[in-house]
């Protein structure tokens, strides 16, 4: 708890707290161990090969061995969330040493992984969690790690927290919780994501972590009624956790802003800025707040806020410069102008899934605002990437492409300017769909697959070398995403899973998958509970299985 309260804040005292938690268990560890000093990994590893002729009876010592790997992952995220990269990094380098040793003695006592669930949870978990995460490490730290030889693998990290979650020992429901993240952040699988998500709200209908994750699919997906009343359970099951249900509010603000409901976005944003003292997520938060007072017509309070939020900008943190770099903008102007209003309004309502709706507020925009704009380079750049966006979610591939093209010719117009990271992510628009098309084409021997994978991989890989702009962490994850699939292309195979299941299609496919998915879940209840076919035929939909959940205290 002491490590969630951590990087929840991000706070000083959260942190040396946590660490003073984690000192902590570690003794223990290694009281268990029954080492006298400092856990020695060489202490270990002759225990073990001094006892390799034996059969192991009592594995805790084994179990608690396995589990100082994990240990120093907690420290490492303590670390890298206050900033601190270099502390973070050597404190992977010692995890990874100890999961490397567990691996090395579980080669004398295989036995020990056959029968014990709990030493094999222990150790598909941290070695699933530590070779995923790794791969996420910023290049310039990563020499720490590759130094002991280590190599990231994002692919087999996963492929162990599947194995973790699915073997359903102790470890399992972190694993779930990490699966949904990485289908929802990382491979953007939203399809995958709402299966895991709907497994979680039946195993573990009262954890407020998963219902965390869940208004973040919700509203990703568009469906922001169903997002806020998953926020609203946040709050609701987090009582022993006051800072989720603080966070909670503003995902709800957040929520608020999609919906364009101004007074309700402004209502739980200031809520959270009043309780929430930490340096996390005020940044932005009152940058989107900010745009809340503005399109309420109540410029007075944007402003002050505007003026704030520069103070709050955390080093490093990408969103949190955004805030600030527009914030003061806007502050130094006076305001919004009646221009940029329509561009933000249209980037509210594509975010909210609203393609139709954004289409047409550039359709005004561009009647209204782009004959007198001609000087503006910014704002056309804007203007094309918001368009390029649009077209690319209606599925109007050939008119995104044209908007993303147009962009990329305004790049050295655009100089130093903030808004140059439309650059980078104009490109990768451009390469996913060429991968994409690629995907379509698959043949080794097709003149029209190789041509979109060459131009896939030449947009990606100029957008790679771009630095320091806005928003350069969650695009350099689509970057590596999509480098990782190119790679698999050029060895002649074809990825399992297509490229980023689109809103749209993921709604095509819902209704069928939704409808599997729950005949699959009934009867797994039916047969673990022994119930009759009448018990649950009028059952009908995920909701009366969570109700079930919830009445036998599962």
């Amino acid at each position: 708890m002491a490590v969630i309260r951590a990087l929840l804040l991000e706070d000083a005292p959260s942190a040396e707290n946590a660490i003073k938690r984690l000192s902590s268990a570690e003794q223990i560890i290694n009281d268990t161990i029954g080492a006298s000093s400092a856990f020695s990994l060489d202490a270990m590893r002759n225990f073990f090969v001094q006892n390799s002729g034996t059969k192991i009876e009592d594995p805790s010592k084994f179990l608690a061995t396995s589990m100082i790997g994990e240990l120093y992952l907690l420290y490492s995220g303590v670390y890298f969330r206050r900033g601190n990269y270099i502390k973070g990094a050597i404190w992977i380098r010692k995890s990874w040493k100890c999961y490397q040793t567990s691996m090395r003695v579980l080669g004398l006592h295989s036995d020990l992984i056959r029968r014990d669930k709990d030493i094999r949870s222990c150790l598909l978990f941290g070695t699933g969690l530590f070779y995923f995460f790794v791969a996420l490490v910023p290049a310039k730290f990563l020499w720490i790690i590759e130094a002991i030889g280590f190599e990231a693998d994002r692919d087999l990290g996963i492929s162990r927290l599947y194995e973790c979650y699915n073997d359903n020992g102790y470890k399992a429901p972190v694993a779930l919780l990490l699966l949904i993240w990485i289908n929802r952040f990382w491979s953007h699988d939203l399809v995958e994501t709402e299966r895991l998500l709907h497994k979680s709200q039946l195993e573990f209908p009262r954890n407020s972590f998963y219902y965390y994750l869940g208004g973040y699919y919700y509203r990703k997906m568009g469906q922001l009624d169903k997002a806020m009343d998953v926020f609203l359970k946040v709050e609701k099951f987090s009582f022993q956790l006051e800072q989720l249900q603080i966070a909670a509010k503003y995902e709800m603000g957040w929520t608020y802003l999609l919906m364009e409901d101004w007074k309700n976005c402004i209502f739980q944003l200031e809520n959270f800025l009043k309780f929430h003292k930490a340096p996390s997520y005020r940044a932005f938060c009152g940058y989107q707040l900010g745009l809340a007072y503005t399109f309420n017509d109540e410029n007075s309070k944007a402003m002050e806020i505007f003026r704030k939020v520069p103070e709050w900008v955390r080093k490093h943190f990408t969103f949190d410069e955004f805030a600030a770099r527009k914030s003061l903008q806007y502050f130094k102007a006076g305001g919004i102008s009646p221009a940029e209003k329509e561009l933000i309004l249209a980037g509210i309502q594509e975010e909210g899934q609203n393609h139709e709706k954004a289409l047409l507020t550039l359709e005004i925009f561009n009647l209204n605002f782009n004959l007198k704009l001609e000087k503006e380079v910014e704002m056309r750049v804007m203007y094309y990437y918001r368009m390029g966006v649009v077209m690319r979610n209606l599925r109007r591939q050939e008119e995104a492409c044209s908007y993303f093209k147009k962009v990329l010719e305004f790049e050295f117009q655009l100089g130093n300017s903030g808004e140059i990271y439309l650059v980078p992510y104009a490109h990768v628009d451009l390469g996913e769909i060429f991968l994409k098309d690629a995907e379509i084409h698959f043949d080794s021997e097709n003149s029209k697959f190789q041509v979109e994978i060459q131009l896939a991989k030449s947009h990606i890989t100029s957008a790679k070398i771009h630095r320091n702009f806005d928003f350069d962490k969650p695009l350099f994850r689509r970057i590596e995403y999509s480098l990782d699939r190119i790679k698999i292309f050029e060895k002649g195979k074809k990825p399992q899973k297509p490229l980023f299941l689109e809103t749209e299609e993921l709604g095509t496919r819902n209704s069928e998958s939704v409808v599997e998915m729950t005949k699959d879940l009934v009867e797994e209840v039916q047969v673990e509970f022994n119930l009759k076919d009448e018990e649950v035929e009028d059952w009908g939909g995920l909701d009366p299985l969570t109700k079930f959940a919830q009445d036998e205290n599962l």
